[in-house]
């Protein structure tokens, strides 16, 4: 089994890696919340599917469907 031992903490690392995670917080979180959108398999397939086909339903008129939703 390999392990690493540090004896001895990079103060200045240690400090570096904080600064920079504070300074990319924002965008840490926003991706976070769009990998979530993909959190199970299911969710993952059908964003899958949506890049491969551009559109999924092309004849589909949501205006018929009672889940539309006027934007």
């Amino acid at each position: 089994m390999n392990t690493c031992i540090r004896v001895f903490a990079d103060s200045d690392q240690i400090n570096r890696c904080r600064e920079d995670l504070k300074s990319k917080e924002k965008g840490l979180l926003e991706l976070a919340d769009v990998l979530n959108l993909a959190g199970n398999a299911v969710r993952l397939k059908i964003l899958y599917l949506l890049k491969q086909e551009n559109e999924l339903c092309p004849d589909f008129d949501s205006r018929q469907s009672h889940f539309y939703i006027k934007y």
